[in-house]
């Protein structure tokens, strides 16, 4: 998944956030090797890459752990489990994930 966001020069008669790349054949292979279905997969991958569209970032711990306790509770509005459960994601993501719990909402 890779995002763009637009810096397009002057007034456009729509608003564009910018561009979310999402590649089949890497989607496909994630979600087969994480046990999710596709479907759930690439919806966790639009809210990733739209919320990177709006300036979140998880280069740093505490930027990851808001930006994963928004995708989690996104998802989980669509009916989406946790992607970052500790059953799918490496103890670091897990770890992070479980902090932000305690973020306001």
């Amino acid at each position: 998944m890779l995002s763009f966001p637009q810096d397009a020069p002057g007034r456009t008669p729509v608003f564009i956030w910018g561009d979310v790349i999402l590649a089949f054949e890497t989607l496909t292979r994630e979600a087969r090797d994480q046990d999710k279905t596709f479907e759930h997969h690439v919806t966790h991958m639009l809210v990733h890459g739209v919320l990177h569209l709006l300036g979140h970032d998880h280069v740093e711990d505490d930027q990851a752990a808001v930006m994963e306790a928004i995708e989690v509770r996104a998802l989980a509005r669509l009916g989406i489990d946790n992607p970052y459960a500790a059953s799918q994601v490496s103890p670091d993501h897990a770890s992070r994930t479980e902090a932000s719990k305690n973020l306001p909402r």
